[in-house]
């Protein structure tokens, strides 16, 4: 299940950007690194981060500064990169870490045929959209073209976003 987008404005400056940060991505698409878990996924799912868990990686951040400088604008952060599927990835069933945050997907580069499923909802992955979703449901993701699927994604605190 998605959250209602309008209750997130704070997210607006990323989905406002979108076309900057794919912009960004394309200068970086060569220094990606595979996602750690690779029992949960079956070939190419590579990664670019910028901010994990509070902890911001500078040396990223400079090479996507205007990524870094939109980034600044969103309160709450606990996580934020570029993450892409391969053509023909299947992410399979798995949970989040963590229930203090919420995850917020913005689509870069979505080809068709790119969706994920959070429980029993299925999403697709739309270029300048945005859906955010508790990361704790069980969800799993598939490319089924032969294009890579590029997505933005951040996660933000809940408890502190709820209080606000």
């Amino acid at each position: 299940m998605v959250e209602d987008i309008s209750k997130f404005p704070f997210l607006k400056p990323i989905k406002d950007n979108w076309k900057v940060l794919l912009e960004d991505y394309r200068r970086i698409n060569n220094q990606l690194m595979p996602w750690h878990e690779v029992e949960i996924y079956n070939r190419g799912w590579d990664i670019f981060g910028l901010i994990h868990k509070d902890y911001h990686i500078k040396e990223n951040q400079m090479l996507v500064p205007n990524t870094t400088e939109i980034i600044k604008q969103i309160p709450f952060l606990y996580m934020a990169g570029f993450s892409i599927l391969r053509g023909s990835t299947k992410i399979y069933p798995h949970n989040g870490y963590t229930g203090e945050v919420f995850r917020c997907h913005t689509g870069l580069s979505c080809p068709e045929d790119c969706f994920i499923q959070i429980g029993e909802h299925k999403q697709y992955w739309k270029d300048g959209e945005q859906f955010v979703f508790d990361d704790t449901q069980l969800h799993s993701a598939e490319n089924n073209s032969d294009k890579d699927r590029v997505v933005f994604i951040v996660d933000f605190y809940k408890d502190k976003y709820e209080t606000q």
